[in-house]
């Protein structure tokens, strides 16, 4: 079942749908602060850690394997979320 690429594919999908809520609302709330260019690296790191994991979890033999996009994509989307989530309390906060 784990190699089956409709499995795998459904799987990325899903856990697309976990964390792009959450990084949308977090990107909103911190562009409507009107930020400087830090925000818009910091949102396309985001997006392309979340693209990078889901590429590795396509990309790797079986669900179980580990493969090297699927964990920089996973860091990364760690990272930047904490970032955002600064961002986003440090710009509420200060205004």
């Amino acid at each position: 079942m784990h190699r089956d690429p409709l499995h795998k594919a459904c799987r990325a999908h899903a856990n697309a749908c976990e964390y792009a809520p959450t990084m949308a609302i977090l990107m909103l709330v911190v562009a409507m602060r009107e930020p400087g260019a830090w925000a818009a690296v910091l949102f396309i790191a985001a997006t392309g850690a979340r693209v990078l994991h889901a590429v590795g979890m396509l990309a790797s033999p079986t669900l179980a394997a580990g493969h090297p996009l699927r964990l920089v994509g996973a860091a990364g989307t760690y990272l930047t979320g904490v970032g955002l989530v600064l961002a986003a309390v440090l710009s509420t906060w200060v205004s």
